[in-house]
């Protein structure tokens, strides 16, 4: 269990991170990878009403594969003098292979929880000291967005922030879900819970990272 305290930057990319975070000695904790995640919910959709999140999440790189179980509980936003930063507890269980995660998968449908939207990434993380507080920072590549995510305590996330230049880009305390759905929007697009590549930049996504081109855009 821990509490994870974050924010999004939006438009931000590893083009405008990596000199500096390897200027101040940061180091890669994951290499790029591809990443599949399936959100459950009962048919009532009583998780998301509640603000809850129980997600499988399927991740590969060129040698291996592993999974995590996520459910993440909302908690009161943190508002800091540069914007609000988004705060909840997060519970994991790391998944070793991809029969694991099959049978997670099976035992959250026979406890009555089904798939209820999905969505695809690539993702990038790496770990950066700051006056001897950590940061953890994860650079993202969504359908429809490239973001970085940095988590680490109000005071440090700040300072992190100013250090890499990220508090050049706008800021957002908001889900991807929730910005999938407004991005849908000012695109005169109907909401839907799909946040996946089109098979033609899901397939070249995957040749830049060495993964064979069958990959399932499903994570179960």
């Amino acid at each position: 269990m821990s509490l994870e305290i974050e924010r999004k930057y939006l438009g931000a990319g590893r083009e405008h991170l990596l000199v500096q975070l390897k200027s101040l000695g940061a180091r890669q904790i994951l290499a790029p990878h591809f990443e599949s995640n399936t959100v459950y919910d009962n048919e009532q959709g009583m998780l998301l009403l509640d603000r809850r999140l129980l997600r499988l999440r399927l991740r590969e790189w060129p040698d291996h594969a592993d999974g995590l179980l996520t459910c993440k509980i909302p908690m009161e936003d943190l508002v800091l003098a540069t914007g609000p930063v988004k705060r909840r507890e997060e519970i994991e269980v790391s998944l070793h292979n991809l029969s694991d995660i099959h049978n997670m998968d099976r035992i959250l449908r026979e406890l009555g929880y089904h798939p209820a939207g999905n969505y695809e990434k690539v993702r990038e993380s790496w770990s950066l000291e700051v006056e001897g507080a950590r940061a953890h920072l994860d650079m993202d590549v969504l359908p429809f967005l490239k973001t970085v995510e940095t988590e680490a305590e109000p005071a440090v996330l700040e300072r992190v922030e100013h250090l890499l230049g990220l508090d050049k880009f706008p800021t957002s305390a908001k889900s991807y879900h929730v910005l999938y759905q407004e991005w849908l929007a000012q695109k005169g697009l109907s909401a839907n819970n799909h946040m996946v590549f089109t098979d033609d930049e899901r397939a070249r996504l995957r040749k830049e990272l060495g993964l064979s081109l069958s990959g399932s855009h499903e994570s179960a």
